[in-house]
């Protein structure tokens, strides 16, 4: 999946919220009225709204985790690598901070 997908999941995530369902839901009605579909939804209101909220949780996740992760590929001429992998990794050194000598006994 790449972003595109990401993206469409946010946007469609956004239309499915539950918040939103005041506007929207009438809406789907008035066009679908007189069709066993209009029929289907006036019926099932609650499982309509359950289903989208479950939709819409599971789609701003999934569309967030698309568009923050990060790609690496271990090909020398990837341009989108953080890391060059032609060269061997390198540990680099640390500079351990000193320990404070704690003077036992003292009082």
């Amino acid at each position: 999946m790449s972003k595109r997908a990401g993206y469409v999941l946010l946007i469609t995530g956004f239309l499915a919220c539950p918040c939103h369902l005041v506007l929207t839901l009438p809406l789907v009605l008035a066009i679908l009225g007189g069709s066993t579909a209009g029929a289907f939804v006036a019926h099932n209101v609650n499982l309509i709204t359950g289903v989208l909220t479950g939709y819409f949780l599971l789609a701003l996740s999934l569309g967030f985790f698309l568009l923050n992760r990060r790609i690496r590929r271990l090909l020398p001429d990837c341009e989108t690598c953080d890391v060059d992998s032609s060269e061997p990794m390198r540990e680099t050194p640390t500079k351990e901070a000193p320990v404070p000598e704690v003077a036992a006994g003292r009082k």
